[in-house]
């Protein structure tokens, strides 16, 4: 990928969590993604315990927001801060 497509793809999936919507977010994962919400739980494996590890962070945090302080991009790949 271009880092312009990477930019678009990220700029969605920030989105997706902006809206608070789990089934987005699961979306933009694979089958066999591992992924860590940082809250002292396991890592979680697969696009329905991503949208599950997302929904339980709209329902612990119910004002659960973010700012986005930076953001660097490669070829395939984002860095979130």
């Amino acid at each position: 990928l271009e880092t312009s497509e990477v930019k678009a793809i990220s700029e969605r999936y920030f989105a997706s969590w902006a809206d608070r919507d789990p089934d987005a977010i699961a979306a933009f994962h694979a089958e066999n993604s591992r992924f860590c919400v940082h809250l002292g739980t396991e890592a979680v494996i697969g696009r329905g315990a991503v949208r599950a590890a997302a929904q339980d962070v709209f329902e612990r945090f119910p004002d659960f927001s973010f700012e986005i302080h930076r953001v660097r991009y490669g070829d395939d790949h984002w860095v979130l801060d």
